[in-house]
């Protein structure tokens, strides 16, 4: 499945406050940062995760109410993405967010 994405550049202030934070940016993986991880996360929310061109890769569902998440980076069949630009896509009952970020091999 492929989708349309519209990004939004936001500057940082406290209007933004209740933003997701995704880090580290960019994500050079090593036997020390073998995860991409989520903050700041409304409660039950579902990721969504896309290449650049919106092919659609995995959902991570956040459960436990709890407001982060650390992915290792793995899809459905235990393959780890490579290096590129991602699409992540947040819903919730807060509404939407979408971004990208960067993994570097």
């Amino acid at each position: 499945a492929y989708f349309d994405f519209q990004l939004i550049a936001r500057t940082g202030n406290a209007a933004t406050a209740s933003a997701v934070l995704v880090y580290p940016q960019p994500l050079e993986l090593s036997v020390t940062q073998p995860f991409l991880n989520f903050s700041n996360l409304p409660a039950e929310a579902e990721i969504s995760i896309f290449t650049v061109n919106g092919k659609f890769l995995i959902t991570l569902e956040v459960r436990d109410n709890l407001n982060y998440l650390n992915w290792d980076l793995k899809l459905g069949e235990g393959k780890q993405i490579g290096s590129g630009v991602y699409i992540y896509r947040i819903k919730s009952n807060r509404g939407e967010e979408q971004g990208k970020f960067l993994i570097v091999r």
